[in-house]
């Protein structure tokens, strides 16, 4: 039971809003991004397979919401996404910090299932950042974690919050905000059934992955190299560089 409450505390923790009704719905028309686009032979753009139930892939920092529904969404292929340019995955940080960003999944017509997320060791020269497959796939345990994955659950919001001062007119968010809006972060480790990985989407939704990285206080200045890969049924269908600029 303790252990329960204590899952149950992790995903309370990462809440973003309260909402009422949780309803599958279908969505819209699917359009095509800048990420679906043939196999680049220096692979140093994102590498997508034919076998992939997936129609797009691409990222954006930690500080976006990007609704299930929500296909059609700017930043995809925007010059003002600081993560992603279509070609690489770029974050920056300093050490003794935990920075993170979103990869955002797009499903195609049939949904897609059987889904995970793997993010490499990350080198410099001839230091190593261990990555997610590292640690413990303990969701309580954190020791010896330096990169950790989560999937994004989908509320549907129908109204806003109402009662109280803080709620005014002016303060009251954009209309952007209603209907499937990421909330809690549930760690991969969890069991699938409980919102762990692998993961499964309906069709033409979206579905964000949440990625913790920690920067130790030992890494030496300049830039981490690694790999983002989605991995569909045991097949690696994505792949995209990723980069990490330290700072001292």
């Amino acid at each position: 039971m303790n252990k329960l409450l204590k899952f149950l505390g992790i995903i309370a923790s990462f809440s973003f809003l309260l909402t009422s009704a949780f309803n599958v719905e279908s969505p819209g028309t699917w359009s095509p991004t800048p990420m679906d686009r043939p196999i680049p032979d220096d692979f140093s753009s994102f590498y997508q397979s034919d076998t992939s139930t997936l129609r797009g892939v691409w990222a954006v920092d930690d500080g976006e919401k990007v609704k299930r529904d929500d296909l059609h969404h700017p930043l995809a292929a925007s010059p003002e996404n600081v993560v992603w340019d279509g070609e690489k995955i770029r974050l920056f940080g300093a050490r003794n910090e935990v920075i993170a960003f979103q990869l955002i999944l797009q499903a195609g017509g049939n949904g897609s299932s059987d889904v995970n997320v793997k993010i490499s060791d990350l080198h410099q020269e001839s230091y190593r950042l261990p990555g997610s497959a590292s640690g413990s796939q303990d969701p309580f345990d954190y020791r010896d974690t330096y990169v950790e994955l989560f999937t994004e659950h989908y509320l549907k919001i129908t109204e806003r919050s109402i009662g109280g001062t803080a709620w005014a007119t002016s303060a009251a968010p954009s209309d952007y905000y209603y209907g499937w809006v990421p909330d809690a972060l549930i760690p991969f480790a969890a069991p699938s059934e409980l919102g762990g990985a692998p993961i499964d989407s309906p069709a033409n939704m979206n579905q964000g992955v949440w990625v913790d990285l920690y920067i130790p206080r030992d890494v030496p200045q300049g830039t981490l190299l690694g790999e983002v890969e989605v991995i569909e049924s045991g097949i690696s269908t994505y792949r995209s560089p990723l980069e990490v600029q330290v700072f001292d």
